[in-house]
């Protein structure tokens, strides 16, 4: 905590979203180019992934629970540096400029204006542990500064689930199904509730939140995640 609260106030130098000290700024040249070209790629208009800019095969089979997920950009360069230096490596110190990232994302979508409360997508309370904190309630909570809305811990992570990676989408469902939870007396009813996560690669995550949201009374859930992936066919 000591060491986090350290980053926070007193950033070490170099770009905060790749690290790399030897670049000038502090958002490199390089970054801020993939995050300008991310602004143009077309994308899935219902989960957010990048592809074509039409709605992709797994949005056309599978119902979706949320309305619609976008993202910052594709998982990959400048944004998959970010967020394995804030997952593994633990520095937050870039969570500031990545709660920007989201919030201009809110501003390119109007059906976010319907929203009303930020819920952040949990972690297990051992990987919280191990941690020091959670990513995405970072993200959520600098988001909802951002917003001007309330950040509400609706969401509880109620059965511990292995690593999604390397993991199909059908896997991935049932490794998360059951896993999310509302907590006791939300006040969900009726909410239009933006929930934010770091990386959206088949949905599995989101949608399992989503659903557990749904089931406790929200009346829509709007999805929001840092990175997505990319759709290959």
């Amino acid at each position: 905590m000591g060491r986090g609260l350290v980053d926070l106030l007193f950033p070490p130098g170099g770009c905060l979203l790749c690290g790399n000290r030897e670049k000038e700024g502090v958002v490199c040249r390089d970054c801020l180019s993939f995050l300008e070209t991310a602004r143009t790629l077309p994308f899935c208009p219902v989960c957010g992934r990048f592809g074509e800019g039409e709605i992709c095969l797994d949005c056309r089979i599978y119902s979706r629970p949320f309305t619609l997920c976008r993202a910052a950009g594709p998982y990959e360069g400048a944004l998959k540096q970010a967020i394995r230096r804030l997952k593994y490596e633990r520095k937050r110190e870039g969570v500031e400029y990545l709660g920007g990232l989201l919030a201009e994302v809110v501003t390119r979508e109007p059906a976010y204006q319907r929203a009303r409360v930020v819920v952040p997508v949990p972690t297990s309370p051992e990987r919280r542990r191990q941690r020091g904190f959670d990513q995405a309630e970072l993200l959520a909570r600098e988001l909802a500064w951002r917003l001007g809305l309330p950040l509400c811990r609706w969401l509880k992570k109620e059965i511990p689930t292995p690593p999604q990676t390397g993991l199909g989408r059908g896997e991935r469902l049932l490794n998360l199904r059951g896993s999310f939870g509302v907590c006791q007396n939300p006040k969900l009813g009726g909410a239009v509730v933006l929930l934010v996560d770091d990386v959206f690669t088949t949905g599995s995550t989101l949608t399992a939140a989503a659903e557990a949201l749904l089931a406790g009374g929200a009346a829509e859930v709007l999805g929001l995640v840092l990175a997505a992936a990319r759709i290959f066919t």
